[in-house]
């Protein structure tokens, strides 16, 4: 199988990224939507202007997946134009089902970051990829990686500010590996640990002063008496029978993320809720 290098720019392969031929054209089609849309991306007004780049969650705000209406993006784009948009009149989700860092780095160089993106002073960005690294099978170390990899493509192309997440929590389990039947919080808690308080964040703040800002929007969707601010060895060692904890099917709110993975629009209305604020404090 060929390897696709989590922060080296790639578009999908068969059958690493992509499952076959159909899945494979259908990404091709979606990245020449994102494209022309990128390219028809012009500020509306002299407000500060939003593009959110990311993966199938942030692709539910434009109310598809692959490109296609499904059930669990209903309702999202109405919230997007409820919540985020009433602040920002431009604004622009750029996301593909399934992406990982590499895609989505290859993406921005391909032109979904625009040449108007990448001149405007005022572009706000926000940053939400990665899960599907650690669903493929990526390391935490590597997934760190393909972020900042995306982070820095995106501040040293543009003169705006960047918002990066931390990976929302996720109560699906894994389907390959030896890791397999297991869940992703641990990897999860240290990817985020290395974003939101570690050496990555600190890299990037060092390089990016006043540009680069982080956000965890992960709380609200955790079950009842579930922490993602437990270490990552603890989660580790409670997804291995060693220690008693919430088994994966238990740590998200079912209410909110309905396959455990994608929030449906309640779920993205608290995400825009956590985002506002922190957006706004970019300037």
């Amino acid at each position: 199988m060929v390897f696709e290098p989590p922060d080296v720019p790639s578009p999908r392969t068969i059958p690493f990224s992509a499952h076959n031929k159909k899945e494979l054209s259908t990404w091709w089609s979606c990245h020449s939507t994102l494209l022309a849309d990128a390219s028809r991306f012009k500020p509306l007004t002299s407000a500060p202007h939003l593009v959110l780049f990311g993966d199938s969650i942030t692709e539910s705000w434009r109310g598809t997946s692959y490109g296609k209406p499904v059930p669990r993006t209903s309702g999202v784009p109405e919230v997007l134009r409820e919540t985020l948009a009433q602040s920002w009149p431009s604004v622009m989700p750029l996301g593909i089902a399934a992406d990982m860092t590499q895609h989505l780095l290859w993406r921005l160089q391909r032109g979904e970051l625009s040449a108007s993106m990448r001149a405007d002073v005022q572009l706000r960005m926000a940053l939400l990829i990665g899960t599907n690294n650690l669903g493929k099978g990526h390391t935490v170390e590597q997934t760190v990686r393909g972020i900042v990899a995306c982070a820095t493509e995106l501040l040293n192309s543009t003169r705006g500010s960047l918002l990066i997440n931390a990976l929302l929590p996720r109560g699906d389990r894994r389907k390959r590996g030896k890791a397999r039947g297991r869940g992703f919080l641990g990897d999860i808690a240290a990817v985020n640990g290395e974003l939101m308080s570690g050496g990555a964040r600190r890299a990037l703040e060092s390089t990016f002063p006043r540009r680069v800002h982080f956000i965890d929007c992960g709380a609200p969707f955790l079950a009842p008496g579930v922490a993602l601010t437990d270490t990552a060895s603890t989660w580790r060692r409670a997804e291995s029978g060693v220690a008693a904890a919430p088994g994966p099917q238990d740590v998200v709110r079912r209410d909110l993320m309905p396959d455990r993975l994608h929030p449906n629009a309640a779920g993205h209305r608290l995400w825009a809720a956590c985002l506002q604020p922190a957006l706004q404090r970019m300037g």
